[in-house]
């Protein structure tokens, strides 16, 4: 029986994984299923089990995937050498970013959102929930340190906050049901961030739309 090299695993998981991401962000995260994921990335039912006991944790993967393409494509575009503007940044990408164009964004609030407590899927949203503010924190501490935010802010809980925002508003624009604007309710809570955790409020807000 030919031996199998560590690095062959990690090819193949990583195709497997790849494979079911892709058809989340196209068709949604009940687009994962095992057939599905077989036929497209051209392996067998055997081997999907051998890397994933079940769907779910293999959704839970692809879903961890998603997040951290999501975030890297928001933390790349960011000043490395300006903590206060790459603070202000990211807070108005997470909650103003137009999910329209942000398939991975939607992709990761579904899976968020369909979820069952107890479940992969659910152990997967603490990781991703978890990667989300460890990801930040360290923009919004040289912000703290720099004088730009407020020391009694709590950086975490402020990140995870805006995290939980960004997944309503993101479910809402989704939907197409927005009472106001996915723009204006962005704006508005951009400005109550800034009054409330910065030494001083900038006027860049973006424009709210009628």
């Amino acid at each position: 029986m030919p031996v199998v090299s560590d690095e062959h695993r990690a090819e193949v998981r990583a195709k497997i994984v790849a494979t079911a991401a892709e058809l989340i962000r196209r068709d949604g995260p009940n687009a994962a299923t095992t057939r599905a994921v077989q036929e497209a990335a051209g392996v067998s039912t055997g081997t999907i089990y051998r890397y994933f006991p079940n769907a779910a944790a293999l959704v839970a993967a692809a879903g961890q995937e998603i997040t951290q393409q999501d975030w890297d494509n928001i933390l790349g575009a960011l000043d490395p050498n300006d903590p206060d503007s790459g603070l202000r940044q990211v807070i108005r990408e997470v909650v103003l970013g137009p999910p329209e164009t942000a398939p991975e964004r939607i992709a990761t609030v579904l899976l968020r959102t369909n979820s069952e407590a107890g479940s992969d899927g659910a152990a997967a949203t603490t990781s991703y929930n978890r990667f989300v503010v460890e990801a930040i924190s360290p923009i919004a501490t040289d912000a703290q340190e720099a004088g730009h935010l407020q020391q009694a802010v709590d950086v975490e809980a402020m990140i995870e906050l805006l995290d939980m925002v960004r997944d309503a508003m993101t479910v809402r624009a989704a939907q197409d049901s927005y009472a106001t604007s996915h723009a204006r309710v962005g704006a508005m809570l951009t400005r109550f961030t800034e009054a409330a955790c910065f030494t001083q409020a900038t006027s860049a807000d973006a424009p709210a739309d009628t």
